[in-house]
């Protein structure tokens, strides 16, 4: 906007196909939604203080920050993956600060003018401001946090995005931001024993059957075994997890190396999921493990490297039928499984088998094991299609052994 001159001042727009609004930044020609330059500085300065050699925080700075990510996640969704740590510490700074504050005796009385039922206007007076000044002691308290392990990982890859913006764009096209129809779907399920999944639209199918310090961590091999150790145990939210996220890579390379599909500006793939927390965390990030923390930051990888958008369904167990064979295809059995379900499933001889690559799959297995999340690989070297002609029978599953 600007004015112009006269007896009276006037507004009058610009015309551009590039336009300021409300904060963000709409290009009207590839509609593509992103942020101001004075936005992405501002967030850097931010960022800045948040450097490696800081070991604490308090509830104040740490709040100024989620409210500056919360604005970039408005349109970028993967960055709420990136915060969930942020969030609950500062979750875990208040329930600390109200425990302080609830045994000043100062503040008791406060507490106790708080609890007033305020039936007259005086105690409804004496009730507000007793709320403000627990609540303004609360957030204004000096009390230092230290920074945990998960939030110096989501930080640390914070500030890498924010610094090479030019590399992986922060924003979003208005396809991915609006409810529409998915171009593509596909299915995956999980068992404890291995996961699968398959794309008709895309036509791939794939299978990786879990390795052994997984399985000996999922709920039955702990009872069974381990009953007197202390240790994380693998759920089979996880796992589901790790299936979508295996789906979406399998997708992500494919378009990458099809010059075909790569001429759709911006597709969208539905992965169809019968657990509902895996389903959960795609849209909102995991935030009460570490595990899922750490699969969400290599999701993260893959999303802001790709314009492929990410959608999650649910769908019934007893419509998900071929996933769950998939996954439930062991070693031995592999051969004889996948020739009854291509005799069932006649699509399946038209798809090509995805096999991710080792390295992308040790990167699973140390965020399953380990809570760690490695810089990924590029798209290339997430793994291959086998040729048409080979469906999987003559190739052997590569699982890596963690070291």
């Amino acid at each position: 906007m600007k004015l112009c001159a006269g007896p009276h001042l006037v507004y009058a727009a610009i015309c551009s196909y590039s336009k300021k609004q409300l904060g963000y930044l709409i290009n009207t020609r590839t509609m593509y939604v992103t942020f101001p330059e004075e936005k992405f500085l501002s967030m850097l300065q931010v960022l800045q203080d948040w450097h490696s050699k800081r070991k604490s925080y308090t509830i104040k700075q740490a709040a100024r920050l989620a409210g500056s990510l919360e604005f970039f996640a408005s349109v970028s969704p993967w960055i709420r993956f990136l915060s969930t740590s942020l969030k609950h510490s500062i979750l875990l700074a208040l329930r600390k600060n109200t425990a302080h504050v609830s045994k000043d005796p100062y503040m008791q009385k406060n507490l106790s003018e708080s609890q007033l039922l305020g039936k007259t206007f005086d105690e409804l007076l004496r009730k507000n401001f007793a709320l403000s000044h627990i609540l303004r002691n609360i957030w204004n308290k000096s009390t230092k946090f230290y920074i945990s392990k998960s939030l110096r990982q989501e930080l640390k890859l914070l500030i890498f995005i924010f610094k090479n913006r030019k590399k992986y764009p922060i924003g979003a096209p208005v396809a991915h931001i609006v409810p529409r129809d998915p171009d593509f779907q596909a299915r995956g399920d999980a068992c404890l024993e291995g996961a699968g999944g398959y794309s008709f639209d895309l036509k791939f199918w794939w299978f990786v059957k879990w390795p052994p310090e997984i399985i000996r961590k999922t709920l039955p091999s702990f009872v069974k075994k381990y009953k007197n150790l202390q240790g994380h145990i693998i759920s089979i939210n996880l796992l589901e997890y790790t299936t979508i996220i295996i789906s979406y890579a399998a997708a992500h390379m494919l378009f990458n190396n099809n010059s075909s599909l790569a001429l759709q500006p911006y597709p969208l793939i539905s992965i169809k999921t019968d657990n509902k927390s895996a389903l959960s965390w795609t849209r909102r990030a995991a935030s009460s493990t570490q595990e899922g923390k750490a699969l969400a930051r290599i999701l993260t990888s893959l999303m802001i490297s790709s314009n492929l958008g990410l959608s999650a369904e649910f769908i019934p167990g007893s419509e998900n039928h071929l996933a769950d064979s998939l996954s439930r295809m062991s070693t031995k059995q592999k051969f004889s499984s996948f020739s009854l379900l291509s005799q069932e499933y006649k699509q399946l001889h038209l798809c090509r088998r995805f096999v991710p690559s080792p390295s992308f799959l040790c990167r699973l297995w140390d965020a399953l094991l380990f809570e760690r999340a490695h810089p990924l690989l590029p798209p290339e070297q997430l793994g291959q299609l086998l040729p048409e002609k080979d469906t999987g029978q003559t190739s052997s599953n590569p699982t890596p052994s963690i070291s």
